[in-house]
């Protein structure tokens, strides 16, 4: 039973209302977590709470709300058809149905589903580890006083909730200063701890290239540099099976490149499926541009935006913002991209706003 009410045979409320009742004999009760030991006879209805299981011969459900007990003769004031309020064996889910997909996340309805079965175990697919080094002689904790020229370490903090909002395990590593031995060693540590190395940098060209010599150092580099701004001096390689990302050092650029490359490889190594016609979908929304937007052809610029409801439609406002600021990557809903070949947007076009 689906509801609180009494158990009967829906034939016998046929025709029943409020002002012309069907009466009927409450014969028993029925008690949670026990099968009845009767048959339902005609004509007659048992007491039964959300939960409870139907006795032989009853094929519906009255809620208490439309039935008035006097002493043990129940009056139904209202018609069911077979099957109102009442749950049958194997509605829910047939035997031989598959339940949980392989690549399907383990969300709590999924695990509820498996204990409601009684599955208590799942073989699962581990957590992929990311390990995040911090390079950088201006680079200190969060919370030192500063100094002139120093900046505070804010990229593995954003990495390490990125990374964890992927269903993966961010091991955070600590600040490294620009010195190439201590940066080989602990990537090379990394990689034999973890599935993927993100390895951070400062904005100077120094140590970017500390970064380059590194990963070719012990492995080989498949690129360095992409046509996307912020995120132009991205760097990647392989160190044996461990792919290694070499991230620009400002906040707005490292938070792009882990979005469009970093996070399609964790995708890849949770042995998620990814559902591209579904993907395309979901987490998107149209809105049209409150001004316009110049763009260098040969390059993606990835503007993040400000969403607004104006007059029933959605309008986007460009955060624009030099790519080592903070608070533009704060303020913004979400982000859509001016493709390669386009020279920018006008005022009033739509845009697709991948939503963050």
């Amino acid at each position: 039973s689906t509801v609180d009410g009494y158990a009967l045979k829906a034939s016998d409320t046929f025709g029943a209302t409020e002002t012309s009742p069907s009466y009927l004999n409450v014969t028993h009760e029925i008690l949670m977590g026990q099968e009845p030991d009767f048959e339902l006879a005609q004509g007659a209805a048992a007491k039964i709470a959300t939960g409870g299981m139907l006795p032989k011969g009853a094929d519906a459900v009255l809620m208490f709300e439309y039935a008035q007990l006097i002493e043990n003769v129940l009056e139904a004031q209202m018609a069911l058809a077979p099957g109102d309020k009442v749950i049958k064996r194997g509605e829910d889910i047939t035997a031989g149905e598959l339940i949980i997909e392989s690549g399907q996340r383990l969300s709590p309805y999924a695990v509820s589903a498996a204990a409601g079965l009684g599955v208590t175990k799942i073989s699962v697919q581990a957590r992929p580890r990311v390990s995040i080094i911090s390079t950088g002689d201006e680079l200190v904790p969060p919370d030192t006083a500063l100094k002139p020229g120093l900046i505070r370490d804010s990229n593995s903090y954003a990495l390490r909730g990125l990374i964890a909002d992927d269903d993966c395990d961010p091991l955070v590593r600590g600040i490294f200063k620009d010195d190439f031995d201590a940066i080989l060693k602990e990537t090379k540590r990394s990689c034999s701890q973890s599935e993927v190395v993100l390895i951070t940098g400062g904005s100077s060209v120094g140590t970017r290239d500390m970064a380059e010599r590194v990963i070719g150092e012990l492995g080989e580099i498949l690129f360095h540099g992409v046509t996307i701004r912020p995120g132009k001096p991205l760097l990647f390689g392989f160190v044996g099976d461990t792919p290694v990302f070499g991230l620009p050092g400002h906040p707005r650029a490292v938070q792009v490149c882990f979005e469009v490359f970093v996070r399609p490889v964790l995708l890849k190594l949770t042995g998620l499926k990814n559902d591209e016609a579904l993907m395309g979908e979901i987490g998107f929304v149209k809105a049209r541009l409150v001004k316009s937007l110049a763009s260098v052809q040969g390059r993606e610029d990835i503007i993040p935006v400000k969403l607004e409801l104006q007059g029933g439609e959605l309008w986007a406002e460009p955060l624009m913002s030099k790519s080592g600021l903070l608070l533009s990557m704060v303020r913004a809903h979400g982000a859509f991209s001016i493709d390669v070949g386009s020279t920018g947007m006008e005022k009033g076009d739509t845009v697709s706003v991948r939503l963050r």
